[in-house]
């Protein structure tokens, strides 16, 4: 199978979370918008290569199944083809019912070195991009591959027990000039899972002789930093020691760059990342790859993910921890649970979902005040949010996680309350025969709701009873109307008035029966 196929299929699988430093592995958020993300992308930086994005736009108010949201797209030096397998270029289009949309085109033919190249979909104020910068000849058919090699037993390894993971290159073809003569890399790991013991390079570069530039070892918790150089030194044995070689010439065929040894603190499923990988040429030019992890290091998984600090039971502890890391970049991997690329409300929840005190509340048609948003897309009501602060307070030890978990759930909180309160428009309308009344309170109140004829009758009066500030629009918050009055009998066609009463505040609007 050729390189370039390699690449298409491993992109395709997401790289199996590793992010890369050219190609479109890169994801470049322009703001951090949770309910905006990537999906998927495949393809290749090269000229006339095809490139597939796809988009998610998933909005808290609106229903799974039903999320149908303007995207507008925007591109450089790629050729659009279709959006959501229709003909058209850079525009806004329509999601599909789950809020995805696939963009597919091709790279132009006139990119060149240095060119950055990316699709972009935006959603209002929130934007994000797949981006790559293009940084290899024209000329080189065959794409190098980087792959990390020699499985690593998944039976009989024991916490404090060490392995080494051998790093290999594969591919590097002289045709057309195109040899190795320098490489660096990061390998990226959990510090929680696997403690770094030691780096060792490969013998690769040292072909025909050579005593190429060494340099490795951690630069951070969890990140190891290498790089190799042939830098023109040869042994020369007759007589012993070292000589200088103007030129270097590069290295072709496949060879090993480099061995890292961990040392295991716990049991986790964890893989090694290779990130800012950049290889050269004897000439000094930039060669293109692709990366393929081809055995990951997995050990004996003991913990579910959801139990974040690993003391064996997810509960308050755990939403404090992960609340402690939301809008960290890079995120912490352990926190960002569900691997979107964010710690937020979605990770929240699944600590909360899978704890002994946490889990889904069946939604009614008329919100009562106990009743909880749908949680699966992060939905979460301000008092639910306020339950969980309770909660973190009553465990406080006054340790840092403590400090900014509960400082984090308070500003997420904020987040949540709107600043007015405010009777917003029913949908749908006109109606037949069931319409719902979104609105927001900026304080806990007492909420209800009235139906007037318009001559002033009173049709239908709906005590939604206290309830906490926040925001309640979608199906499941909202007032619910069957289009009956007090006798459950169906009303007739025509106009009428509805009335938001919360404490001192009162708004009415209008809406049409349609039959």
């Amino acid at each position: 199978m050729k390189t370039f196929s390699r690449l298409t299929f491993l992109l395709v699988l997401g790289c199996l979370s590793i992010s890369l430093s050219l190609g479109f592995g890169i994801t470049d958020a322009l703001a951090q918008a949770p309910s905006l993300r990537i999906l998927g992308q495949t393809g290749s930086h090269l000229p006339d290569a095809p490139v597939t994005v796809t988009f998610t736009a998933n909005d808290p108010a609106v229903a799974a199944g039903s999320q149908l949201h303007m995207l507008t797209v925007t591109s450089v030096l790629v050729n659009i083809t279709s959006i959501n397998a229709v003909a058209g270029g850079a525009g806004t289009y329509t999601t599909n019912a789950q809020g995805i949309l696939e963009v597919k085109g091709t790279v132009a033919s006139t990119v060149k070195t240095g060119d950055t190249i990316y699709i972009q979909a935006s959603w209002g104020s929130k934007a994000l991009r797949a981006r790559a910068d293009y940084g290899v000849k024209e000329r080189d058919a065959e794409k190098t591959t980087i792959a990390v090699l020699k499985p690593v037993p998944k039976e009989g390894l024991s916490v404090g027990d060490t392995f080494k993971q051998d790093i290999v290159i594969e591919g590097v073809d002289a045709v057309g000039d195109v040899d190795l003569s320098a490489w660096q890399m990061d390998v990226v790991f959990n510090p929680k899972i696997l403690k770094y013991v030691s780096v060792t390079e490969g013998d690769f570069l040292k072909e025909g002789g050579y005593v190429p530039f060494w340099k490795g070892g951690e630069i951070a918790p969890g990140r190891i930093h290498a790089y190799q150089a042939r830098v023109g030194q040869m042994m020369n044995d007759d007589p012993p020691g070292i000589t200088l070689s103007a030129s270097p010439p590069g290295v072709t065929g496949d060879g090993l760059l480099m061995t890292v040894e961990f040392q295991i603190l716990e049991f986790a499923e964890e893989p090694l990342g290779i990130h800012n990988v950049q290889l050269s040429n004897s000439k000094n030019e930039r060669l293109s790859y692709c990366i393929e992890i081809r055995d990951l290091v997995v050990t004996t998984h003991q913990y579910p993910p959801e139990d974040v600090n690993r003391d064996g039971s997810v509960d308050i502890l755990d939403l404090t921890e992960v609340a402690m890391h939301i809008g960290m970049v890079p995120p912490d991997p352990r926190a960002d649970l569900n691997n979107d690329g964010f710690v937020n409300v979605l990770d929240l929840v699944r600590v909360y979902q899978h704890s002994s005190w946490g889990g889904s509340v069946t939604p009614t048609k008329v919100r009562d005040s106990n009743a909880q948003a749908p949680l699966a897309n992060g939905n979460v009501g301000p008092a639910m949010i306020q339950s969980w602060i309770d909660l973190a307070r009553v465990e406080d030890d006054g340790s840092a996680i403590f400090d900014l978990g509960i400082a984090n759930l308070e500003a997420l909180l904020a987040s949540r309350i709107p600043s007015e309160t405010k009777l917003l428009l029913n949908y749908p309308n006109p109606f037949n025969p069931e319409t719902w009344i979104p609105y927001q309170l900026a304080k806990a109140t007492d909420v209800t709701i009235t139906i007037h004829s318009m001559n002033g009758s009173l049709i239908r009066t709906i005590e939604l009873g206290h309830q906490a500030a926040g925001t309640y629009k979608s199906k499941s918050q909202a007032a619910y109307w069957d289009g009956r009055n007090e006798f459950g009998e169906q009303v007739a066609s025509g106009l009428y008035f509805y009335t938001l009463t919360a404490g001192d505040f009162s708004a009415t609007a209008k809406m049409l029966v349609r039959k």
